[in-house]
Protein backbone atom coordinates (compact mmCIF):
# COMPACT_ATOMS: atom_id res chain seq x y z
CA UNK A 1 0.00 0.00 0.00
CA UNK A 2 1.62 3.68 -1.00
CA UNK A 3 1.62 5.79 1.78
CA UNK A 4 -0.89 8.04 -0.34
CA UNK A 5 -3.42 5.23 -0.31
CA UNK A 6 -2.40 4.88 3.46
CA UNK A 7 -3.46 8.39 4.06
CA UNK A 8 -6.68 8.46 1.90
CA UNK A 9 -7.72 5.24 4.13
CA UNK A 10 -7.02 6.72 7.48
CA UNK A 11 -8.21 10.40 6.43
CA UNK A 12 -11.37 9.38 4.41
CA UNK A 13 -12.67 5.78 5.76
CA UNK A 14 -11.23 5.13 9.58
CA UNK A 15 -11.86 8.34 11.13
CA UNK A 16 -14.98 9.15 9.58
CA UNK A 17 -16.01 5.65 10.69
CA UNK A 18 -14.61 6.07 14.33
CA UNK A 19 -16.52 9.16 14.92
CA UNK A 20 -20.06 7.35 13.20
CA UNK A 21 -19.75 4.38 15.79
CA UNK A 22 -18.32 6.53 18.92
CA UNK A 23 -21.40 8.73 18.13
CA UNK A 24 -23.66 5.57 18.24
CA UNK A 25 -22.41 4.42 21.03
CA UNK A 26 -22.54 7.22 22.72
CA UNK A 27 -26.93 7.55 21.92
CA UNK A 28 -26.75 3.99 23.15
CA UNK A 29 -25.46 4.25 26.68
CA UNK A 30 -27.40 7.19 26.91
CA UNK A 31 -30.88 4.40 26.94
CA UNK A 32 -29.06 1.60 28.13
CA UNK A 33 -26.11 -0.31 29.83
CA UNK A 34 -23.71 -1.11 27.56
CA UNK A 35 -20.88 -3.71 28.16
CA UNK A 36 -17.30 -3.46 26.83
CA UNK A 37 -17.86 -6.36 24.84
CA UNK A 38 -20.60 -4.37 23.23
CA UNK A 39 -18.70 -1.08 22.72
CA UNK A 40 -15.58 -3.95 21.16
CA UNK A 41 -17.96 -5.22 18.93
CA UNK A 42 -19.83 -1.69 17.86
CA UNK A 43 -16.19 -0.94 16.65
CA UNK A 44 -15.12 -3.65 14.74
CA UNK A 45 -18.60 -4.33 12.67
CA UNK A 46 -18.89 -0.57 12.45
CA UNK A 47 -15.08 -0.15 11.30
CA UNK A 48 -14.58 -3.23 9.40
CA UNK A 49 -18.13 -2.62 7.48
CA UNK A 50 -16.94 0.81 6.73
CA UNK A 51 -13.41 -0.72 5.52
CA UNK A 52 -15.58 -3.71 3.51
CA UNK A 53 -17.39 -1.33 1.53
CA UNK A 54 -14.78 1.89 1.14
CA UNK A 55 -13.78 1.15 -2.27
CA UNK A 56 -17.23 0.65 -3.38
CA UNK A 57 -17.78 4.44 -1.64
CA UNK A 58 -14.61 6.26 -2.44
CA UNK A 59 -15.18 5.33 -6.69
CA UNK A 60 -18.80 6.15 -6.89
CA UNK A 61 -19.39 9.26 -4.40
CA UNK A 62 -17.75 12.74 -4.91
CA UNK A 63 -15.14 13.51 -2.24
CA UNK A 64 -17.57 15.55 -0.98
CA UNK A 65 -19.53 13.18 0.27
CA UNK A 66 -17.72 10.42 1.07
CA UNK A 67 -17.19 10.78 5.21
CA UNK A 68 -21.18 10.52 5.50
CA UNK A 69 -20.98 7.51 3.36
CA UNK A 70 -18.44 5.70 4.99
CA UNK A 71 -20.58 7.27 8.91
CA UNK A 72 -23.90 6.18 7.01
CA UNK A 73 -22.23 2.06 6.46
CA UNK A 74 -20.29 2.07 9.63
CA UNK A 75 -23.83 2.83 11.48
CA UNK A 76 -25.36 0.05 9.67
CA UNK A 77 -23.45 -2.27 9.71
CA UNK A 78 -23.14 -2.26 13.85
CA UNK A 79 -26.63 -2.15 14.23
CA UNK A 80 -26.76 -4.89 11.47
CA UNK A 81 -24.19 -7.00 13.35
CA UNK A 82 -25.69 -5.58 17.07
CA UNK A 83 -29.08 -7.45 15.22
CA UNK A 84 -27.21 -10.61 14.56
CA UNK A 85 -25.11 -10.53 18.11
CA UNK A 86 -28.79 -10.33 19.72
CA UNK A 87 -30.99 -13.03 17.42
CA UNK A 88 -27.90 -15.20 17.48
CA UNK A 89 -27.72 -14.51 21.07
CA UNK A 90 -23.58 -14.96 20.08
CA UNK A 91 -22.87 -12.56 23.15
CA UNK A 92 -23.58 -14.95 25.85
CA UNK A 93 -21.51 -17.12 23.76
CA UNK A 94 -18.28 -15.19 23.70
CA UNK A 95 -18.92 -13.97 27.06
CA UNK A 96 -19.10 -17.83 28.19
CA UNK A 97 -15.61 -18.55 26.06
CA UNK A 98 -13.97 -15.75 27.79
CA UNK A 99 -14.81 -16.51 30.98
CA UNK A 100 -13.48 -20.21 30.36
CA UNK A 101 -10.36 -18.94 29.42
CA UNK A 102 -10.01 -16.78 31.98
CA UNK A 103 -10.90 -19.18 34.32
CA UNK A 104 -7.96 -21.85 33.77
Amino acid sequence: MEENEFKNLIIKVLIPAFVAVSVKIAIDSRKRAVSLLNVVASFVIGIGSAYIFSSAILSNFSSDYVPLMIALVAISGDKIGSWLIYKLNIDSLIKAVIDKYYER
